[in-house]
């Protein structure tokens, strides 16, 4: 990304959903044919909220025999605003901004096959100006009726009206759908941890779950100690009612945030992660994090993060929030004590925090100017500060002239990915989760090698193995290898990044990734999920138990 010339602005870039007309129903007006417009654009949860670039998938529904093509005018539209500041303020009103569209290296279609800048006609440039927030906006719309080569990915780039600086990148992803169906991609995210033997996926709104449920960590209702299948999460809760928005496993226990902006947990309980001073040791359905006479009351929610056995939430307006257990200072608190109820994370002052990861025993911050904080313990240097463990939030070393549009914590190591699309890794190393080419630790960031050439769209850390997913769609991975974690064929492990080629994930586009314990998931371009690794606990969610060291595919999510 070039870097601003004084005194070029900075910048932020949030992204907020939109679409034109209705939703996503059927809208029948008198004897009128029934119109329906396609869904809003998604942003993954591979995708940082309100990071200064990431991953959007589009789904574009392709006309069907029994509507017409007028049905489809109204397309889908996303709105991206770019804040643009000077010396820490909103630069004056009025201030030009560019947007463009550009077609990245790999793809055969025209820039304006699928996209438009332009309300009404396919333009791939556009001048827009800020308002007194200093934020300028444009709105994307997919073209009706194109049905563009799959992959596709076309770059949106805000930038200066003199181009001496770029404000924000977004790599928006085509994939298709048929309209009449329920979405198969729309808000469907995959989630596991560093220390889980549990896989979370979400889709439309619902919660599904496989994998170990010795303390209620799926969230169904059931005393099974496992499930090899996936099974919708319980809502005779108080998910009941509830659209879930994002979801986060823990080591043995599970976080959901609903639409309403409320917080519910399920799972072990041990160290108050549930947040709920009325919990039991186990929850085996969800329940409410309390949020009443905390700092969280009255905040807005956007990103959630779960650690081993502690959680971190993410306001709108930047502030971060934990509970759970304290050990080391990974609740970031500046003290050691566990907290039932959410406490506020102390962060450098100035600091607008954009996105979250929580490891083992310690957590991560990604601040919107690009810089990574850390806290909690650090011996093994997975704070990247050097060498000293911190209850507070501190600069990771090693990073300095990148801008850092995404992190992930593993259990005892560290990633973030530049906006030029290296990946960098610190913390422990003895089976070469840092992908370096070496067994030794490191207590500040350095480089992935093996990766030349590639642009990195995005990232996921599981116990002592790490995930990359290339914007071609090719995932690689390093590190641990004894239970088949890095899906290449065997059980060798590898210090340096190694592309996957076999099993289901063959011929397959991947647009996301998750990382557990022993295992790895992915999301495919055509809705299906796939995974492989440890899978004692059924968390393949392939209806067996035996793992395995390429890709399978998941057994479908309940209707």
């Amino acid at each position: 990304m070039p870097q601003p010339t004084s005194p070029s602005p900075d910048a932020k870039a949030t992204t907020a959903a939109g679409t034109a007309g209705p939703s996503r129903r059927s809208v029948v007006g008198g004897a009128a044919a029934a119109v329906w417009a396609a869904p809003a654009i998604t942003v993954l949860a591979s995708a940082p909220a309100f990071a200064a670039s990431g991953q959007v998938q589009v789904t574009a529904f392709l006309p069907d025999a029994t509507r017409p093509v007028s049905a489809y005018q109204r397309g889908t539209t996303q709105t991206f605003t770019a804040t643009v500041t000077q010396g820490g303020s909103p630069v004056a009103a009025g201030t030009a901004v560019v947007f463009s569209l550009e077609r990245l290296p790999g793809n055969t279609t025209a820039t304006t096959d699928w996209l438009s800048l332009h309300p009404t006609n396919a333009a791939t440039t556009t001048t827009t100006t800020t308002d007194a927030s200093g934020q300028a906006t444009i709105t994307v719309r997919y073209l009706p009726g194109v049905v563009p080569t799959i992959p596709t990915t076309l770059r949106l780039t805000a930038t200066t009206s003199t181009g001496s600086a770029t404000l924000a990148t977004w790599d928006l992803n085509y994939r298709p759908g048929r309209p009449g169906t329920p979405d198969p991609h729309g808000a469907f995210s995959v989630a596991s941890s560093s220390t889980a033997d549990h896989t979370l996926v979400l889709r439309n709104g619902t919660g599904y779950a496989f994998g170990s449920n010795n303390l209620g960590q799926l969230g169904i209702g059931s005393t099974a100690s496992s499930q090899p299948s996936p099974t919708a999460i319980s809502t005779t809760s108080t998910l009941n009612g509830k659209t879930i928005t994002a979801i986060a496993a823990g080591g043995r226990h599970s976080l959901a945030l609903a639409s309403d902006g409320t917080l519910h947990a399920w799972g072990f309980n041990a160290s108050g992660q549930l947040g709920n001073p009325n919990a039991s040791l186990f929850e085996r359905t969800a329940i409410a994090v309390t949020v009443a006479g905390t700092p969280l009351a009255n905040k807005a929610i956007t990103a959630i993060a779960a650690g081993d056995s502690h959680n971190l939430a993410l306001a709108s307006d930047g502030t971060l929030y934990a509970w759970g257990d304290n050990g080391n200072g990974r609740l970031g608190d500046g003290t050691g004590a566990a907290r039932i109820l959410p406490v506020q994370v102390t962060v450098p002052v100035g600091k607008t925090i954009t996105a979250i990861a929580a490891g083992e025993t310690h957590s991560l911050a990604l601040a919107s100017d690009g810089t990574v904080y850390a806290w909690g313990a650090n011996t093994f240097g997975q704070l990247g500060n050097g060498t000293k463990g911190s209850a507070t939030a501190i600069a990771v070393l090693g990073l300095a002239g990148t801008t850092i549009t995404a992190i992930a914590a593993g259990r005892l190591h560290s990633l973030a990915l530049a906006s030029d699309g290296t990946v960098y890794a610190w913390g422990a190393n003895a089976s070469g989760q840092l992908g370096n080419g070496t067994n030794q630790n490191s207590n500040v960031a350095i480089a992935v090698t093996g990766l030349t050439g590639k642009t990195i769209a995005s990232i996921a850390a599981g116990k002592e193995h790490s995930l990359a997913l290339a914007s071609d769609g090719t995932v690689y991975a390093w590190g641990a290898n004894g239970s088949g974690q890095l899906g290449i064929g065997s059980n060798t492990s590898s210090t340096a990044a190694v592309a996957l080629t076999k099993g289901t994930l063959a011929t397959k586009t991947v647009v996301a990734i998750a990382a557990g314990n022993l295992h790895s998931v992915a999301l495919t371009s055509d809705g299906t999920l796939h995974a492989w690794g440890d899978n004692a606990s059924g968390q393949l969610g392939n209806g067996g138990t035996t793992g395995v060291t390429t890709a399978v595919q998941v057994k479908p999510l309940p209707a």
